[in-house]
């Protein structure tokens, strides 16, 4: 797995998402690859526009967000957007 930066953007799932750390407070909600339940996970931010910055989506300026548990996360390939 590469190592991810905070406030990055990288292509994931097949979105341009900007990457958001790790969270430990996803109690159960699921992890959007196997779909089980998760406690921590890996949190992404797809953002309204492009050109939507990543202090605009920590304002709530995203329209979706991307939940990936610590297994899944390994084996997805993740680019980075230029």
């Amino acid at each position: 797995m590469m190592n991810l930066i905070i406030g990055k953007k990288y292509n994931i799932l097949g979105e341009n998402a900007y990457y958001a750390g790790k969270c430990d407070s996803f109690c159960g909600q699921k992890c959007d690859c196997c779909g089980r339940e998760l406690e921590t996970g890996y949190l992404f931010y797809i953002p309204v526009l492009e050109t939507t910055t990543y202090e605009e989506t920590e304002n709530g300026k995203f329209k979706d967000q991307i939940k990936i548990g610590n297994t899944c996360i390994k084996k997805l390939k993740i680019e980075e957007v230029m």
